[in-house]
């Protein structure tokens, strides 16, 4: 059913005149549908108990945990912000500089061509990149998997074992992971719209099987005192959703600078190589959910 959907979406993208009517109806069930999928392999034989709970921590992960996120997201950046503008401060002519991208993106009139064109030299720097991959694939999972499963937490005397934990963990991860795929899906798209929904599929995968962890983890320091199984769950958790930021944003690089514009061979063939190796992290990340 989902593969017949896929097909019926991409034909559907391409035809303006009626996709703004099926499309969006389309787009949620192929994203929701590969999610249920995940979570009835990985309960087989496990239950968080009443349906009442099953459904207080899907509303709770589509409503409180994402805003959370949201907000701390924002502060991270707004944090960001500020000690960019300190060493800008302390760096007279780079103040200048950015004054003059400003007047320019400005008179652009937001073109993406001549917005590429201007942003290219600085996007060329090694730099700028390393800085977006500290936050892409190293701040920005420490604050999503703290975060995701905090409907875990409001079962805290409720979840008597860590099959329970995990189970919970990856409700909370699948409705983080519904709402951020229906945002990414949300712009018209009317090339590569089903590679870009088989790719927000296995990253609907990820969400769920760290989430997954962490709820173990949890339950396990409740329980049993094992602090170690979960600050252990946690860390890899934020491995794994970093190791699929960080070849994420390889891609995008090797999307923008085709001819290794960048400087570095190891960028461009970390670039070419990351479909290849997201397929292998997606396998991973099954197996997980499938053993676990």
């Amino acid at each position: 059913i989902w593969v017949s959907l896929l097909l019926a979406g991409e034909y559907l993208s391409h035809n303006p005149a009626i996709a703004w009517l099926f499309v969006p109806p389309l787009q949620v069930m192929v994203v929701s549908i590969p999610l249920w999928f995940w979570y009835q392999i990985a309960r087989r034989g496990l239950s968080i108990g009443s349906h009442q709970r099953r459904w207080g921590l899907i509303s709770f992960g589509l409503v409180v945990s994402p805003a959370l996120i949201l907000f701390a997201e924002l502060l991270l950046v707004g944090f960001l912000a500020v000690v960019f503008a300190a060493w800008l401060v302390s760096q007279p002519g780079m103040v200048e500089e950015l004054n003059r991208l400003s007047m320019r993106l400005a008179s652009s009139q937001m073109n993406p061509e001549v917005v590429m064109r201007i942003l290219r030299p600085y996007l060329e720097s090694p730099g700028v990149l390393y800085s977006i991959l500290a936050v892409v694939a190293g701040l920005i999972p420490l604050l999503e998997e703290l975060l995701k499963p905090l409907g875990v937490w409001a079962l805290a005397r409720r979840l008597k074992t860590p099959g329970e934990g995990f189970i919970a963990g990856l409700l909370c991860g699948g409705m983080f992971a519904l709402l951020e795929n229906l945002g990414m899906l949300a712009s018209p798209v009317t090339q590569g719209w089903a590679e870009l929904v088989i790719g927000r599929t296995g990253t609907g995968l990820l969400h769920m099987v760290t989430s997954g962890f962490v709820g173990w983890g949890l339950v396990l320091a409740w329980r049993k005192r094992n602090y170690v199984s979960l600050v252990g769950a946690y860390m890899l958790a934020v491995f794994l959703h970093g190791l699929w930021n960080m070849t994420s944003v390889f891609m995008a690089v090797e999307m923008l600078f085709p001819d290794g514009e960048v400087g570095s061979e190891f960028l461009t063939v970390m670039g070419q190589a990351g479909p290849w190796f997201i397929g292998i992290l997606s396998l991973v990340l099954l197996m997980m959910l499938h053993t676990a």
